[in-house]
């Protein structure tokens, strides 16, 4: 089904491919793509750098508070709790979503 493909390749990266594509053709996409997974990619590196490095219990904002400020770390927690809270309840209408079509379609 394309929702539960939607589901699964995200909405964003759904949605916002054919603009792309058509905006930047599809050597642009492909160098999009390259240019940001090597920035996801040197994140997690780094990431893993400094969990081998120094491994504290606490997670990624331990490791913001040590490694760069106690403030910009409150800042992560909170920024990181408000973006749980606005995806629970996308996710969940989304369910639900599914759950009617599945429904109607039977």
């Amino acid at each position: 089904d394309a929702l539960s493909i939607g589901g699964v390749i995200g909405t964003g990266l759904f949605l916002g491919t054919a603009s792309s594509l058509k905006n930047g053709g599809p050597l642009g996409l492909l160098l999009g793509y390259l240019f940001v997974g090597s920035i996801c990619y040197s994140t997690m590196i780094t990431l893993g750098e400094m969990v081998a490095f120094l491994p504290i219990p606490g997670g990624f904002i331990k490791l913001a508070e040590r490694f760069v400020d106690p403030a910009f770390a409150f800042a992560m927690g909170w920024n990181y709790w408000y973006g749980w809270t606005l995806t629970l309840p996308g996710s969940l209408s989304e369910t639900r979503s599914s759950l009617l079509l599945k429904k109607i379609r039977s």
